[in-house]
């Protein structure tokens, strides 16, 4: 049977880039495992197998900080598109409550100063929070309104996306490009 480490380094040898990335985040976070653990666990699994050098990119990549494996084949998928690498996990202040700061999925410093912060929506949240809370859906949503307009008076822009706009060939890219983040 295929240790984890195996079957992590086949994955990236073998998957595409997003799907790859979301493997090695996991195993990274999952696992507990130091960025260097990844690099080294590349080589030896993969050196000399077809796909190393597609492995090698993922595990250049890789950053247990991503929470989900939507927000990693989302990082992916900018990664490919030119973006540059977003910070994840970035923490911004709350205008109403200092004591209580936001994070968001990640974000861009522009070269011209400006923060631009993303979130990538699942809808499965959404889903858990209704089958178990019923008609409380409404006052989710409201708070969810209200964290966003917060999240607006801390950064530049905000910019929300859902796994479908992640799949359509170049919509990404495209809203992207309309809030001004920076490629590579």
């Amino acid at each position: 049977m295929a240790s984890l480490e195996r079957v992590a380094v086949d994955c990236m040898r073998e998957a595409p880039f997003p799907e790859a990335l979301a493997i090695a985040d996991g195993v990274l976070r999952l696992g507990d495992w130091p960025h260097a653990r990844l690099v080294e666990l590349t080589e030896r699994y993969g050196a000399g197998r077809p796909g190393i050098r597609e492995a090698r990119r993922v595990a250049q990549y890789a950053d247990a900080r991503a929470e989900s494996s939507g927000e990693s084949v989302a990082r992916g998928v900018m990664i490919e598109e030119g973006f540059a690498v977003p910070d994840l996990q970035t923490v911004l202040p709350n205008v109403l409550d200092p004591n209580r700061p936001f994070r968001v999925d990640g974000s861009w410093r522009t070269p011209d100063g400006r923060l631009i912060a993303f979130e990538a929506d699942g809808e499965e949240k959404y889903r858990r929070f209704a089958s178990r809370h019923g008609g409380d859906v409404v006052r989710k949503m409201m708070k969810e309104r209200q964290r966003e307009a917060l999240l607006t008076a801390a950064c530049d822009a905000l910019i929300r996306f859902d796994f479908r706009t992640v799949k359509a060939p170049g919509a990404l890219a495209r809203l992207l490009d309309s809030y001004g983040v920076p490629r590579a």
